[in-house]
């Protein structure tokens, strides 16, 4: 928490007798260049864990490059009368493949999946982009673990050579979202803490470097200011720092969300909201439908546990809003967050 805060809440405190403290400023984004839109939403955002009602955004993972449709986002709508606040989409196949595509593709995979956020924004939804970015080492899927992660921050390496490409093609993609004025809720190197993934469970120190550079790649040399920063791991141990995060959060795959208590009580403590980045009822392997898991409660059961959680986003297939039992009770929770209710002006005057 930023020291002008901590004295606010602090005051506060004692004013009231109480150890409860409520943020009296706006949200300082990670870049200090942020647009004008950005700063909106991320205010926003930090504002939901004050709020007794309406404080948890609803969300939904709809896949990625090639396969990316809204069909599922459309399903939940006729299945609940309602639409997600929040889509997520990936730049890459979020399932893998035994060898990924080369990189220089024609056209870039962002063509494919930009159009879907757009559509999502215009019509007032928020939206968020992951990564399962192919191994630079081997040029096989994220889940192939080789390399050394220093080589990431030397260009002149072959790996670093190809990961600068990749780099290129995810900031072409942001870059067209920044010119549509669309703000990105942004998690790179998901699940941080993890040995599935070529970026996991690395020497901290250096994860620190290569998401710093990745901070300084798209904020400094890209211009890009329509950023969100999402650090995204089960623990603490590979933080780069609050001056590059913007929100903290977790990915359970789990039946009761308290499962998560202990990473929600650890992030919490860096004063950024916190958020259910992914989620699956069960496992998040070896899962086939139906898993008939009722998301009814759900809502309740996050407040409940992590109270100051301000979105979920649903991974797809068996684990989806779409796939399971009582997404009408769960979206029509008063504590949850759905599209129309959303303000337009989160979207820019032109949506007034």
């Amino acid at each position: 928490m930023p020291l002008y805060v901590g004295r606010l809440c602090l005051a506060f405190a004692l004013f009231l007798g109480t150890a409860m403290c409520v943020a009296a400023a706006d949200a300082v984004p990670a870049d200090r260049q942020a647009s004008a839109l950005t700063r909106k939403v991320l205010n926003y955002l930090a504002s939901l864990p004050q709020k007794k009602e309406k404080k948890l955004l609803s969300g939904q993972f709809v896949s990625g490059h090639p396969t990316v449709t809204l069909a599922t986002v459309e399903k939940i709508h006729a299945e609940s009368g309602q639409w997600v606040a929040l889509v997520g989409v990936d730049y890459y196949p979020p399932k893998g493949l035994k060898r990924a595509p080369f990189e220089e593709q024609n056209p870039p995979r962002w063509q494919i999946v930009n159009p879907l956020l757009k559509e999502q924004w215009k019509a007032g939804g928020l939206v968020t982009v992951n990564h399962h970015m192919t191994n630079p080492w081997t040029g096989s899927n994220s889940w192939s673990k080789a390399g050394a992660l220093a080589d990431l921050l030397d260009p002149t390496t072959s790996a670093g050579a190809f990961y600068q490409r990749q780099l290129a093609m995810i900031g072409d993609g942001l870059e067209d979202l920044q010119r549509a004025e669309i703000v990105v809720l942004y998690r790179p190197f998901h699940e941080i803490n993890g040995g599935w993934f070529w970026w996991g469970a690395q020497d901290a120190e250096t994860f620190r470097k290569v998401w710093r550079s990745l901070f300084e790649y798209l904020t400094v040399q890209r211009k890009l200011h329509n950023l969100i920063w999402i650090y995204n791991s089960a623990s603490m141990a590979h933080y780069p720092g609050d001056e590059y995060v913007d929100l903290v959060s977790y990915d359970l795959y789990n039946d009761d969300p308290a499962k998560a208590r202990p990473s929600y009580d650890e992030q919490v403590k860096t004063g950024k909201p916190f958020a259910l980045a992914e989620y699956g009822p069960g496992r998040s392997t070896k899962v086939k439908a139906p898993l008939n898991y009722d998301y009814g409660p759900f809502a309740q059961r996050v407040g409940a546990a992590l109270p100051n959680t301000v979105y979920f986003l649903s991974w797809s297939g068996p684990w989806g809003l779409d796939a399971n039992l009582n997404v009408r009770q769960l979206l029509n929770d008063p504590l949850v967050v759905n599209r129309d209710d959303l303000n337009r002006d989160l979207f820019g005057p032109e949506k007034k």
